[in-house]
């Protein structure tokens, strides 16, 4: 774990998360961008985007014009997501997550959470993170 964690949804935060994400192995045709808004507790949403290249991913603050795909979710979601405790296709089932834009897109590179490298990614973001 860091010495010090990086405020959420900041632009250290995604220097950070791009640190650790530079060893993800590259996966052919796992190619997208997607949109991640995120409802902090004070009621202000903060917006990221995440590009991936062949499985490489990058994170930028501010949603990309060419985010062909679009997940909004409240911050508690978002971390409970990172550590495991809460499942992406289940919670969008439940309604905790909005998904919008193109699907087909978001299957290239959605499934990539599941695979091990990004479960433990994932965990590395969470261990960096302040959260509210």
């Amino acid at each position: 774990m860091p010495d010090v964690l990086a405020p959420f949804l900041t632009p250290a935060w995604c220097e950070r998360v791009n640190q650790e994400a530079a060893s993800l192995p590259e996966i052919e045709g796992a190619t997208g961008t997607l949109a991640v808004s995120i409802r902090r507790p004070t009621g202000v949403t903060g917006t990221y985007t995440a590009s991936f290249r062949d499985g490489k991913v990058t994170m930028a603050m501010g949603a990309a014009p060419d985010a062909r795909l679009r997940l909004e979710l409240v911050e508690e979601d978002y971390a409970a997501l990172l550590v495991g405790q809460l499942d992406l296709l289940g919670a969008y089932a439940m309604g905790r997550i909005r998904v919008t834009g193109d699907l087909e897109a978001g299957m290239r590179v959605l499934p990539l959470m599941d695979a091990e490298p990004y479960r433990d990614l994932n965990r590395r973001i969470h261990g960096l993170t302040a959260f509210e």
